[in-house]
């Protein structure tokens, strides 16, 4: 998400096109573009106080220069569990009747089975990029974000 629309960033662009992005919730990307429209018009050492130095930098082309900090985001996906099952019951018997009274002898039977499938949590982790664009006075004039 640009917060400011630059031209001549083909270069920025062609390096962060191959990097993927997984969704990110609103509440997150609001506070990503607050913190670096906060930047904006403040010296480079800003910058440097909130993030440290870049892992990268790179001409912008109008005789300034593009901070990138790369990084990455981890996530735990919940782990989950469901059991199916299967059972049945068989009966047999003999009723005896006589005049006083009547008796039952029978048999009953039955047998059931039941799996439980466990899917464990997951870990994975995505890239994240912030850029900052400064020119010669060492003033910040836009930023850009990749990930959350």
């Amino acid at each position: 998400m640009n917060i400011k629309l630059l031209k001549p960033l083909a270069l920025i662009l062609l390096i962060f096109s191959s990097l993927s992005f997984q969704g990110c919730v609103f509440i997150q990307a609001a506070s990503i573009n607050k913190q670096l429209q906060a930047l904006i018009d403040q010296p480079k050492a800003m910058v440097i106080a909130q993030f440290g130095m870049p892992t990268g930098t790179y001409p912008d082309g109008k005789g300034g220069e593009v901070w990138v900090y790369q990084g990455t985001t981890g996530y735990t996906t919940p782990g989950s569990s469901y059991t199916t099952g299967n059972s049945y019951a068989n009966g047999y018997g003999t009723a005896n009747y006589n005049p006083y009274s009547t008796t039952y002898s029978g048999t009953a039977y039955g047998s059931g089975y039941s799996t439980t499938t466990y899917n464990p949590p997951t870990t994975g982790s995505y890239p994240t990029i912030r850029s900052f664009f400064i020119n010669k006075q060492g003033i910040v004039y836009a930023a850009s974000w990749h990930g959350v």
